[in-house]
């Protein structure tokens, strides 16, 4: 993926007479890609346990409405409505793991409802309309501004690896990394070696639900306002990137660094072909395309081994 990733970056850069490549437009494609990557970093988690999560862009866009809601309507600090949001991105998260693990309801079927659910709780914030972020307010300015001093590194991209570098190290060096592999590789396998797995699939479910509360703050963020269409979409791109980036649908195998790079190849897509104006539609079909690529190079290996 990284010899894909730069044959990506060449092309386009010859397709925009190097437009694509200047200083300016690569602190934008930080920003673009902080959501997707942002998501995708906790859903590596969710899918080498076994499962999946198809409502994180409906429940990051929820959450951002949520933060609007709190910071522009009812006048709470940005710093307390942002704790916030993130506990209640944590505790929905929980509830999915909840119904998962527990009433033994497949994750697929959970938050495919979740995804209708938060879509209809997201019209209900915002009442259809977008709510700007008070000019003034913290978290507007989260989305947008540089680490001081003098860095000029994006705010999103400190988040990204704050967050990708906790994760990982979550995940390759401590036990229970270990043991969110060793339940999606063979969950039976695991609960025999004594792994409460059930516990697992609740853990990495409440992670991926504050993961999706901080990307819902850093989305609303850099548009400045919530709208009822934020988030759409944005749990395919997600599991895209992971996929891509090397993590199997069935479990066991894929990692954060993986996932960021599959991130970063899926926001390259869509910033070059905007910016060699190709037409809407063709970021959908090349997305796509990828995804399903990535998914028939996976199979395909797991086959020969």
């Amino acid at each position: 993926m990284a010899a894909a990733l730069l044959l990506i970056w060449t092309y386009f850069a010859v397709a925009t007479g190097g437009l694509f490549l200047s200083p300016r437009n690569l602190a934008n494609l930080t920003r673009q890609s902080s959501v997707t990557a942002i998501l995708a970093v906790g859903m590596t988690l969710v899918i080498a346990a076994g499962h999946i999560d198809l409502s994180v862009g409906s429940l990051a866009g929820f959450l951002g409405a949520a933060l609007a809601v709190a910071v522009a309507r009812l006048g709470l600090p940005s710093g307390l409505a942002a704790a916030g949001v993130v506990v209640l991105g944590a505790g929905l998260g929980a509830f999915h793991g909840f119904l998962t693990a527990y009433q033994r309801i497949p994750s697929f079927i959970v938050t495919l409802g979740g995804l209708m659910a938060y879509k209809g709780g997201m019209l209900a914030l915002t009442g259809g309309l977008t709510i700007p972020l008070p000019a003034d307010a913290w978290a507007r300015s989260l989305g947008n501004a540089n680490v001081p001093p003098g860095w000029g590194l994006p705010a999103p991209l400190v988040a990204v690896a704050a967050l990708a570098a906790l994760f990982w190290g979550m995940s390759v060096w401590t036990p229970f990394g270990r043991r969110i592999y060793a339940t999606g590789g063979n969950e039976e396998a695991a609960r025999l070696a004594g792994v409460n797995t059930r516990q697992i699939a609740l853990a990495v479910f409440s992670l991926m639900g504050a993961v999706a509360g901080a990307a819902g703050l850093i989305l609303t963020a850099r548009v400045g306002s919530a709208s009822p269409e934020a988030g759409k979409l944005l749990e395919l791109d997600a599991i895209a990137a992971c996929v891509i980036g090397g993590a199997s649908l069935m479990g066991g195998r894929g990692g954060v660094p993986g996932s960021l790079l599959g991130a970063l190849v899926m926001t390259s897509l869509d910033n070059g072909m905007s910016l060699a104006n190709w037409g809407p539609f063709w970021q959908d079909i090349m997305k796509g395309g990828a995804l399903v690529a990535a998914v028939w190079f996976d199979m395909r290996g797991q086959t020969e081994r």
